[in-house]
């Protein structure tokens, strides 16, 4: 008898890459998602480290630390009293930053989840589809609870691989770079 053929493993871009159409209708939430992604990592490697180099002296009154350029934006913002005003204007700035990347986080996962569902719901409709076109025979081999879990639990599973990846690759390598060109 002969071998079977050893075929190499097949790789993650082919395996998954199949299922990119089930994309199409998510397509803009998945866009959406990136864009707060990036906004979010903008707001992580720019917002944190310019509110710990330009914020904070004033915070703590460390007036020679106080970066110029900051000062003069201020009295442009608040006119010739604004030495007054200074530590409010900072202390208002601190929150900012941070209630805008929670905001930018916020909506990248809402919106890469929802491409998700979006994409797991064509999936299991065309995997349903393909289900009941298969003969007889097919339901006696299988048990339902193994169908049932094929459908649910392997689907799920892509939907977790490509929020996740889809997050985590868009925002680190963004972060990474925002936070290099400070």
């Amino acid at each position: 008898p002969a071998a079977a053929p050893i075929r190499p493993p097949v790789s993650g871009v082919r395996r998954y890459g199949r299922h990119l159409h089930h994309l199409r209708a998510a397509r803009w939430h998945l866009v959406g998602g990136v864009a707060a992604g990036i906004i979010f990592a903008a707001s992580t490697g720019l917002g944190i480290p310019a509110v710990m180099k330009y914020l904070l002296p004033i915070i703590f009154n460390q007036q020679a630390d106080i970066n110029p350029h900051v000062l003069d934006w201020v009295r442009r913002m608040l006119g010739e009293g604004y030495a007054e005003h200074l530590l409010l204007a900072a202390c208002v700035g601190l929150p900012v930053v941070f209630i805008f990347r929670g905001l930018a986080h916020i909506a990248n996962r809402y919106l890469t989840n929802k491409a998700g569902f979006i994409f797991l719901e064509s999936l299991r409709l065309e995997a349903y589809r393909r289900l009941l076109g298969l003969p007889l025979a097919f339901f006696h081999r299988n048990t339902a609870g193994d169908l049932n879990t094929r459908l649910m639990f392997d689907t799920e599973r892509l939907k977790g691989a490509m929020v996740n990846v889809t997050s985590d690759v868009v925002v680190q390598p963004f972060t990474l770079l925002f936070a290099l060109s400070f």
